[in-house]
């Protein structure tokens, strides 16, 4: 330290120095005036005193100035440690709170990650699942830029391709590529292609592959792909496999073309049917009276006059036949003929009629019948059957003018649910006996087979035929509970299957032999029943010419009051189509209640449910078809007043 000496204003200096550690002090003498020894030494007491008490003076203000700053520094710092501790508290409340508010952030955070995670594998997974269906589906799925370069294709229509253009299309092949080389497809294909990538979208159905082999139809779909902002940038195709789906409405238009067309023969056939009834009862009494002229011709002396008139009356009985004929072929065609069925082995049956046929179609047409061993029994009515195998010959042998084979052949089949089906007409499933009539003649256009069951329709010259032969055929073996099938080919000849029901419980096949004898008198009474009168006149004529004591009555109601009075009466001949509300065999009923003894014959000229069911005459039932000759009718009648059953 530096102590002024000896006053403030003469600044003679002398330097001391005290220690810090210990206190001690150190003169320094220097400065002007100098102080020569002597006088310092007897200075120096008193300067070191006073030396040792400006130093405690100083050191009390050092430690007092440095106590107050002390204070002030320590009351500085508690301020500011206060405000550090009141800012560092507000600090520590943001930063809980910014904890508190960054551990909510976080929480969501990770709650929408893990709802964007599965968002994004519930996306992944369906688009996965969605190319998975489209990939492994039998639609065509196929997606083509604007430059005809494929953008996307699935494994069927890659397949599809490979097989009916033999390349297979990947991503970023040109489909011109593909298709090169294909010329029958090019430019349909190539043309449907251009329409959807300018843009419009439609569908169409097409046929791919070749003809007759390996061709399949599909139902394609064109739309229009665009981008995000909605610009054109391609277009895709859906294209399904539609050919059953085809086979099948071709299949439908068959069956129902085939429908409406038994629907219209079903019409034919009722009225054929119809007019049959009515002609029959004409032809009954156009037949017998013309008999009854011929019976009369006899007595006339004038031998010219006779024998015109016999021409006359052999020219109109040969007309007559015919015209019964012709109404037994429309009941044939209506199923409306009694038929009396029997057990039937085919391969005896043909090959009895094999000479008759042989003679029939004459020397130009070679015969030849195969017979299938171990041949089911069938059962039809043997008259009938043969009557269709012989049409059906004829028809073969008219088809053939040059000549050619006939072949007639039996066989077992079965006609399953699939076939039976696809026939617009009833035909039951199961086993049948089959027969085949073939030629190798002209054959028929769909066009004429389509229409050759129809009565009338024929396609021989007029006067050749009358168009009722395959008709009649037809109406047989329907009413027969069989199927009957044509298959034919212009130019290779035709085949006529007949399908007549295996007998479930076979018993020996037998020939049909008539019940129809000699025709005698004799003086029984009989009661006819007829609402024709006409026909009525001619029946009781017939009868009393033959002996017999006859009485008459023109409907049920009426035949009925007469057996009540207690009549005598050994047989009710009787029409099945009466009037007054009470057929044929209502009346037969009533009548055996009344008189259980009496013997029934029936006669109609349309057969009806009355005493025919399912196209049979039902058992113990005796009828006499219309139109009956005189002989005919004499017989029957005897035969039935002679048998011993009087049974319905």
């Amino acid at each position: 330290m530096e102590v002024d000496f000896p006053d403030r204003q003469t600044r003679n200096t002398a330097r001391a120095y005290v220690s810090a550690s210990d206190g001690t002090v150190t003169a320094l003498i220097g400065g002007s005036p100098h102080i020569g020894a002597r006088e310092l030494s007897e200075l120096l007491l008193p300067i070191a005193r006073l030396l040792q008490s400006e130093y405690q003076v100083t050191a009390a203000e050092g430690a007092a100035s440095a106590a107050a700053l002390a204070a002030k520094q320590t009351s500085t710092l508690a301020a500011s440690l206060d405000e550090a501790r009141r800012r560092l508290s507000e600090q520590a409340k943001q930063l809980h709170n910014a904890l508190s508010e960054a551990a909510r952030l976080n929480s969501e955070l990770t709650a929408l990650t893990r709802d964007l995670e599965q968002r994004v594998e519930s996306t992944l997974d369906e688009r996965r699942f969605l190319a998975e269906i489209v990939e492994n589906t039998d639609t065509w799925v196929m997606v083509l830029d604007l430059e005809f370069r494929c953008l996307a294709v699935n494994r069927a229509a890659a397949s599809e391709f490979e097989r009916v253009f033999g390349r297979r299309p990947q991503v970023g092949m040109s489909m011109l590529d593909v298709l090169a080389g294909r010329p029958e497809h090019e430019s349909a294909v190539t043309a449907l292609w251009n329409r959807a990538l300018s843009g419009e979208a439609f569908g169409t159905t097409m046929p791919l592959g070749n003809p007759g082999c390996d061709q399949r139809y599909y139902e394609m779909k064109f739309s229009v792909l665009r981008d995000k902002s909605g610009r054109r940038i391609g277009a895709y195709q859906f294209a399904y496999d539609v050919t059953n789906r085809i086979e099948a409405d071709k299949r439908l238009a068959e069956a129902q073309e085939t429908l409406r067309q038994s629907q219209k023969m079903e019409a034919v056939g009722q009225l054929a049917g119809g007019i049959a009834h009515d002609f029959n009862n004409m032809l009954t009494v156009i037949i017998g009276g013309l008999g009854q002229v011929e019976r009369g011709i006899t007595s006339i002396p004038d031998e010219n006059l006779r024998a015109r008139l016999r021409r006359s009356c052999e020219m109109a009985q040969r007309a007559s036949q015919r015209s019964a004929k012709l109404t037994a072929r429309l009941l044939a065609f209506s199923r409306r003929q009694p038929l009396d069925p029997k057990p039937i082995d085919a391969n005896r049956l043909i090959s009895g009629l094999s000479d008759m046929l042989g003679r029939t179609i004459g020397e130009q047409v070679r015969l030849e019948v195969i017979t299938a061993p171990g041949l089911w029994t069938a059962q039809a009515d043997v008259n009938e059957l043969e009557n269709a195998i012989l049409n059906l010959a004829v028809n073969a042998r008219d088809a053939m003018p040059e000549g050619g084979r006939l072949t007639i052949e039996t066989g077992n089949t079965y006609l399953d649910e699939d076939y039976v089906s696809a026939i617009a007409e009833p035909v039951a499933p199961g086993q049948y006996v089959m027969i085949a009539i073939t030629d190798t003649g002209v054959g028929m256009d769909p066009g004429t087979l389509q229409h050759a069951f129809e009565p009338f329709f024929t396609t021989k010259p007029v006067g050749l035929g009358t168009g009722l032969g395959l008709s009649q055929v037809y109406g047989f073996i329907r009413q027969s509970n069989g199927h009957v099938r044509i298959y034919s080919e212009l130019g290779q000849g035709s085949s006529v299957k007949l399908y007549l029901p295996r007998l479930a419980t076979p018993v020996p096949p037998d020939r049909y032999v008539p019940d129809i004898v000699a025709g005698v008198g004799g003086d029984e009474t009989v009661l006819v029943v007829e609402d024709h009168e006409d026909l009525r006149s001619y029946s009781v004529g017939v009868l009393k010419e033959l002996g017999y004591h006859v009485l008459e009555a023109s409907n049920g109601p009426e035949a009925l009051d007469l057996l009540g009075r207690g009549v005598l009466v050994d047989l009710l001949f009787t029409d099945v189509v009466l009037p007054e509300g009470m057929d044929g065999r209502r009346l037969a009923e009533e009548a055996l209640r009344l008189r259980p003894e009496l013997k029934v014959l029936f006669t109609t000229g349309y057969s009806r449910n009355a005493i025919i069911h399912n196209g049979r005459l039902d058992p113990g039932v005796h009828l006499l078809p219309k139109p009956f000759t005189f002989d005919a009718l004499a017989a029957k009648v005897r035969a039935v007043l002679d048998s011993h059953s009087v049974s319905l």
